[in-house]
């Protein structure tokens, strides 16, 4: 019976605590790796353009073009990845020679290294020359509108997204423009708060809460020439609770644990809490401390703030846009569970969802 009984609470233990550490988390999606770097590479010179095509890679979610004047230092030529199989470079120069390369790239960012036309090591050079035929209808037409523009309002601001508008659809595309028509402005003026934007998602900051906000995209072209706009999305910020906070890394560094999340974009964040459980009391579900700490405002690593009891040293790393807190109030061997949260300047305060995670044990 005393083995049954040891069994039972062992199994208890085992849920409670599966529980925790996955109930704000979800099953990551392994990253896909291309079978091998791009095959039959082919580049056809055009009118200040050339365009590139190659077969496609299993395993790749996109692919990278490179160019290069000497064929031996290759620089890349789009920002994003390219979905399709083939894509037009512009801005060349006529009579001028170019080399060029494409590599697969992994949905993880994984990349391959660099196919060329003509096969490695040497890429096979060509020459741009003026288009003597007919403008093609890409050139003469503008670009199409984007399609299905979304948005969601935050505290203090908006988020947008729309579907892309490839290369290999409109070779000649270069940009979006952002438009936005304010319930502070009286709706009377579409003002543009983004003139060359080459992403499909747009965060609107410092934003007044309560207030309607309208927007529309257009795509440019090479040529200067703006297409019709995209749907119009109207959204209304409010001052919402904070948001969980995002990417929470844990670890053990000399006899602390380290927690790190990214510095939320919310503006009015003023505080962080971090509950902490051991392994032994976790079961009761019985919280051993809550701290409540400000959000830092030092970025030297050397010289952190701290809690009133100098166990607690917090900073903010601005190269990488994160929140580092070192927690020294540990016992060694012992596994230790966190829940964190932020807190906003609302009155009374706001604190958002938590995010929980599991600390490797430290050393004894």
């Amino acid at each position: 019976m005393r083995y049954l009984s040891t069994i039972f609470v062992l199994g208890m233990m085992l849920m409670v605590m599966t529980s925790c550490n996955g109930s704000d988390k979800t099953t990551p999606v392994s990253p896909t790796f291309p079978s091998g770097k791009p095959t039959g590479v082919t580049a056809v010179p055009g009118d200040k353009s050339a365009t590139i095509g190659w077969n496609p890679v299993s395993g790749a979610a996109g692919y990278y073009i490179y160019k290069s004047t000497d064929g031996n230092q290759f620089q890349r030529v789009t920002s994003g990845l390219i979905e399709g199989v083939s894509a037009t470079v512009f801005d060349l120069l006529n009579y001028s020679t170019y080399y060029f390369g494409v590599s697969a790239v992994g949905s993880g960012g994984w990349e391959t290294s660099i196919s060329y036309p003509g096969g490695a090591p040497t890429a096979t050079p060509i020459t741009p020359v003026p288009w003597v035929g007919p403008d093609p209808d890409y050139v003469v037409d503008p670009p199409p509108a984007p399609a299905n523009l979304q948005g969601v309002a935050k505290d203090a601001a908006t988020e947008l997204e729309w579907d892309p508008i490839y290369l290999g659809d409109v070779p000649d595309f270069a940009f979006y423009r952002i438009y936005r028509l304010s319930q502070i402005a009286d709706y009377s003026t579409w003002a543009r708060i983004e003139d060359s934007w080459y992403e499909v998602t747009y965060r609107n900051e410092d934003l007044e809460n309560d207030s309607d906000y309208s927007y529309k995209v257009t795509a440019m072209d090479i040529t200067a020439q703006e297409s019709k706009p995209s749907n119009v999305v109207t959204l209304h910020p409010m001052d919402f609770p904070p948001e969980m906070l995002k990417n929470v890394d844990i670890f053990v560094n000399f006899g602390r644990i380290v927690l790190e999340f990214d510095n939320p974009a919310e503006a009015d964040i003023a505080k962080f809490a971090l509950e902490r459980w051991d392994g032994i009391n976790i079961l009761g579900g019985e919280v051993i401390v809550r701290l409540v700490i400000d959000k830092p405002t030092s970025t030297d690593p050397d010289n952190p703030e701290t809690d009133q009891t100098g166990l607690i040293r917090y900073y903010y790393d601005v190269v990488r846009n994160r929140i580092v807190v070192s927690d020294a109030a540990i016992v060694p061997g012992t596994f230790y569970t966190y829940r964190l949260s932020a807190i906003d300047t609302h009155v009374p305060p706001q604190e958002g969802p938590t995010s929980t995670i599991v600390a490797p044990s430290p050393a004894m």
